[in-house]
C-alpha cells in the first residue's frame, strides 16, 4: 500500500492481535491508521481514526463501553460514525428518530451518473418488513447514543458518509444526525470542516477560513449555526477562490457523466 501511494491504512480485521500488528507495521512506514473495529491492543500501538459506529464485531452496533470511550479519548482518536450508512442503507425510509424521506428520486439526482442513480433507486426502493424496521430503528438509536457519549467524553467527531451511492446531500444529512445525537449545530459544522481536516492532517490547507489556506468554501442561505438544515441551502460553491453556482456544477457533472 505504501508503494502504491496510500496516504492512510484502514484495517478491517476481526482479530485483535493481527489488527495490532498491521497498525504497528503501518506506523513503522509513516502511515496513519484507521480501523473498522477497535481493540485495546491496537489503541496501545496508536490509532488515528475509528471508522463507523460499531466497534465489536460480535455485537454490530452495541453501545460503547466506558473503558473503550476513555481509551479513544486518551489516545486522541478521531471517530467518524458514518451514521448515514446505517440509517439510509437499511431503513430505506422515514424514521421516527431521524425524519428523512427516501424516495425514488434522491436529492441532487442531477449530480449522479445514470448507473449510480439507477442503483440508488433500486437500493432504496426495496421494502422492509415491520420486524426489520423495528430492528434498524433500535440500532440507529444505539448509534446516536454512542455518538452522544463519545462527544460528551471529548472524543473528536468528524463527518463521513460511506454511502453506497454518491448522494449530493449526504454530508448535510450526516451533520443533521450529529445534531440529533447531541452536538450543537456549530459543533456539527466544525466536525465537517476543521476537525475533519485536522484528523486527516490537512488543516494547514483546509478546514477553516484563514489567510494562506485554500479558498474552497460553500455559501449557504440562512443561519446553519442556529438551524443545521440550512446547510442544504447551498447558493455558491467557491473552488480555489473562484465562485460557481449550483447550476454550473450540475452542468459539469452532466458533461462528465455523459
Amino acid at each position: 500500500l505504501k508503494t502504491l501511494g496510500a496516504d492512510v491504512v484502514k484495517i478491517r480485521i476481526r482479530d485483535s492481535s493481527l489488527d495490532a500488528r498491521v497498525a504497528e507495521a503501518s506506523h513503522a512506514l509513516g502511515l496513519p491508521v484507521t480501523s473498522h473495529y477497535v481493540f485495546p491492543s491496537t489503541l496501545a500501538r496508536g490509532l488515528e481514526g475509528k471508522e463507523h459506529s460499531e466497534h465489536l464485531y460480535r455485537s454490530w452496533t452495541s453501545p460503547y463501553r466506558e473503558d473503550m470511550i476513555s481509551l479513544l479519548r486518551v489516545g486522541d482518536v478521531c471517530a467518524t460514525p458514518t451514521l448515514m450508512t446505517y440509517y439510509l442503507g437499511h431503513l430505506h425510509g422515514t424514521s421516527a428518530l431521524f425524519p428523512v424521506n427516501v424516495s425514488d428520486e434522491p436529492p441532487h439526482a442531477g449530480f449522479m451518473a445514470p448507473l449510480s442513480l439507477e442503483f440508488t433507486r433500486q437500493w432504496f426502493g426495496s421494502p422492509l418488513t415491520e420486524r426489520s424496521w423495528q430492528t434498524w430503528e433500535t440500532r440507529f438509536g444505539w448509534e446516536l447514543e454512542s455518538v452522544r457519549r463519545l462527544h460528551e467524553a471529548g472524543v473528536r467527531i468528524t463527518t463521513g458518509t460511506d454511502t453506497p451511492a454518491p448522494w449530493g446531500e449526504m454530508i448535510q444529512l450526516e451533520m443533521e444526525a450529529l445534531v440529533e445525537a447531541g452536538l450543537t449545530p456549530l459543533e456539527a459544522i466544525r466536525a465537517a470542516t476543521f476537525d475533519a481536516a485536522s484528523c486527516i492532517g490537512v488543516d494547514h490547507e483546509l478546514g477553516s477560513i484563514e489567510e494562506g489556506k485554500l479558498a474552497d468554501l460553500i455559501i449557504v442561505e440562512g443561519d446553519p449555526a442556529s438551524n443545521i438544515r440550512d446547510m442544504h441551502n447551498v447558493v455558491w460553491i467557491i473552488l480555489g477562490g473562484r465562485p460557481y453556482t449550483r447550476e454550473e456544477v450540475a452542468q459539469w457533472v452532466e458533461e462528465v457523466s455523459g
